[in-house]
């Protein structure tokens, strides 16, 4: 057997040009999440078979550039050197194609294999733009594949010509930038001070170049040279005299972009596009957040209706398994502790992971069409004004809106902010926001209590308090850490257009998948546990282990309205929020009635807000606190973020429960 051959390809980009849409239809379903090797950083990978080569392509960060501002853009140029992939490919959005060209010069610096790839060039064509493919190409030195993404064309001409750049067959001749009389007799003195061969591999020539733009990073890489002390004595001595160095270069740069694209694009005036109409009346400074509470509202009300009804029909057709399947199996079961095990932990966990994962996928493609139409960027800038008036910066609402994913992600999103300052605010206010698994668990209660209607409005509340505690801790924090002026939110605004069934399907299927592989194992290793808590040492729930620790906290349940067993619920909901219905499903002894039968039979609407109140606010998951430790290197932030959510959901939940007391006596 012929042994497969590797290849590695990085995919870069600036945000928002349908990098990751690219990446899901190279890879599939055969994507991940792994760890860079020797660093702690996660990056998505994913694998191709094609033509007779295991194709491993790694999604980078979505960068502006490879300037080391951001923790983003060093982690993109650092895998380019260190990752040493046999190919990078830059994806670009071919309708603002100069935008992007900025990129691509400076990843002609880096590396000589790169790979030019023009999406929604459907996009560009609406605006009538005509670009000369073959000139580009040209000019540029390397391949250039148009494509259009979301329609699947371009995958197999990319696939090829990554396929033909590593065997060879293509004459790369990268454009190299001359930076003129005023930057390159630098290069050149400095050159001969620093050793011909790399350091670190990265190439001299683009250490230099970075170095004069006042690099931090290439400072510290510099340190390794045996001539650094010269080198940076020079260094010194040209910024005297020149100090406006990173300004010249990237002056050149851009002028060097507007001769490509001139060369190289035909296009007609200034015409204001479907999008730019359309934007006209969505980021309205009056009506857009009505449109936006609008948009979300809808969107809510399509989760509960289909998903109420795909959550029924999923119960009961694992009703129908359990009826003629495994009850035949449990009459051979002898040993009590055994048919307890299975009957009062395993199978109401298994009941409550398909009854709610209908709910959390129509979550999760609601929430893949706004982001893949183009509209979840219009939300970050819409709630920028209003993040702003309550001290929050702007740019941090970005890795709140990955924090309704995961809080995880949300947390290491900060990295692309400049400050400390503003990363550690991201950072703390993030695990205010309701992740998938809160919300799964929240959207399955609501759906109890309250008809469509006003489950969409009790829901809404949630979302809006969720932003509120967001933005009102920013500001807190704000005052608390040394107060910046706020900078501009930057943020580029995709073109609108119509989802891709495809890439929603695969976009759902992968981030579902991963939830329910996550939820399975944690359930089912803490299902144990939690039948053990209250089946031992009595096999009586109100005498149990868990039942005790359960009755020293019912005074600070009585305050909000909720018995011991909902308060420990939110406890094992510590070590996954997915925990807190399986947890329920042991501590409330499901077996004739259903989870959602029993929790109907002994709370009332007022309490079930309550308990989704303090289930929406307080610490999230175990591996959330390990990522604030992580991210901020700091127990004492960390320590601080778990007092402060726990603290606040208390507060908030007796208020909640006394206040809508007074209400609805």
């Amino acid at each position: 057997m012929v042994p497969v051959k590797k290849i590695t390809v990085a995919l870069a980009g600036t945000p928002n040009v349908g990098k990751s849409t690219v990446f899901n239809l190279l890879t599939g379903l055969r994507q991940y999440t792994a760890n860079w090797p020797g660093k702690t950083v996660e990056i998505k990978e994913g694998v191709r078979e094609f033509d007779g080569y295991e194709m491993k392509f790694v999604d980078l960060p979505g960068t502006y550039s490879l300037t080391a501002y951001s923790y983003d853009e060093v982690i993109a140029r650092r895998f380019i050197v260190d990752g040493r992939p046999d190919v990078v490919v830059q994806v670009i959005d071919a309708s603002t194609l100069k935008k992007d060209l900025y990129l691509t010069l400076q990843l002609l610096e880096l590396t000589d294999k790169l790979i030019v790839v023009l999406n929604m060039m459907d996009i560009a064509k609406m605006k009538g733009m005509e670009i000369d493919i073959a000139k580009l190409s040209k000019i540029l030195g390397v391949p250039v594949i148009p494509m259009i993404a979301v329609k699947g064309i371009g995958i197999d001409d990319l696939l090829k010509k990554i396929v033909e750049v590593v065997e060879g067959k293509v004459r790369l001749k990268p454009l190299r930038i001359s930076y003129g009389d005023k930057v390159e007799p630098l290069v050149r003195k400095l050159k001969d001070m620093v050793q011909e061969d790399r350091i670190q591999g990265y190439p001299t020539r683009w250490l230099l170049i970075k170095l004069l733009e006042g690099d931090k990073e290439v400072i510290e890489l510099l340190k390794r040279s045996p001539n650094y002390i010269n080198v940076v004595s020079s260094y010194n001595e040209i910024l005297k005299t020149a100090p406006n160095l990173s300004v010249i270069i990237a002056s050149l740069r851009h002028k060097m972009v507007d001769t490509i694209y001139k060369l190289s694009v035909k296009q007609p005036k200034e015409l204001r596009t479907l999008s730019e109409r359309i934007d006209r009346v969505v980021l309205h400074k009056i009506i857009g957040l009505p449109i936006l509470v609008g948009v979300f509202s809808t969107a809510f009300l399509a989760v509960f209706t289909l998903g109420e009804l795909l959550s029924d029909l999923a119960s009961s057709a694992f009703g129908l398994v359990v009826d003629f399947l495994i009850s035949d199996y449990l009459v051979g079961v002898t040993n009590p502790l055994m048919k307890s095990l299975i009957m009062d932990g395993v199978l109401p966990a298994f009941d409550v992971i398909i009854s709610f994962i209908p709910m959390i996928t129509m979550f999760l493609i609601v929430y893949a069409v706004m982001e893949d139409s183009g509209y979840m960027a219009r939300a970050a800038v819409i709630m920028d004004r209003y993040m702003h008036l309550l001290g929050l910066h702007g740019k941090a609402f970005l890795s709140v809106l990955m924090g309704f994913g995961c809080n995880v992600p949300g947390i290491m999103a900060t990295r692309g902010l400049e400050h400390h300052r503003d990363r550690l605010i991201a950072i703390l206010v993030n695990p205010l926001v309701p992740c998938a698994a809160r919300l799964g668990v929240m959207v399955f209660i609501v759906n109890l209590f309250f008809e469509p209607i006003r489950a969409t409005l009790v829901m809404i509340w949630l979302i809006a308090l969720s932003l509120l505690l967001v933005a009102l801790t920013g500001a807190l924090l704000d005052k608390a850490i040394v107060k910046r002026e706020f900078t501009e939110l930057i943020i580029e605004l995709p073109e609108y257009h119509i989802p891709s069934i495809k890439n929603i399907a695969l976009l759902t299927w992968v981030r579902v998948k991963a939830f329910v592989k996550r939820a399975c194992t944690l359930i089912f290793a803490s299902v144990i546990l939690i039948w053990f808590l209250y089946t031992f040492p009595t096999y009586e729930v109100e005498t149990s282990f868990g039942a005790q620790l359960g009755k020293l906290l019912e005074p600070l349940g009585r305050l909000m309205g909720l018995d011991w067993k909902a308060i420990v619920s939110l406890i094992f909901g510590l070590l996954a929020k997915e925990q807190v219905l399986a947890a329920m499903s042991v501590i409330y002894r499901v077996e004739e009635e259903s989870l959602g039968e029993v929790l109907k039979s002994v709370w009332s609407p007022l309490q079930a807000l309550t308990f989704l109140t303090v289930l929406m606010v307080y610490q999230p998951c175990i591996a959330t606190i390990a990522v604030i430790r992580k991210e901020t290197n700091s127990w004492k932030w960390t320590f601080l973020s778990t007092i402060y959510t726990l603290l606040l959901a208390l507060v908030l939940g007796i208020l909640t429960y006394n206040i809508g007391s007074l209400f609805l006596r």
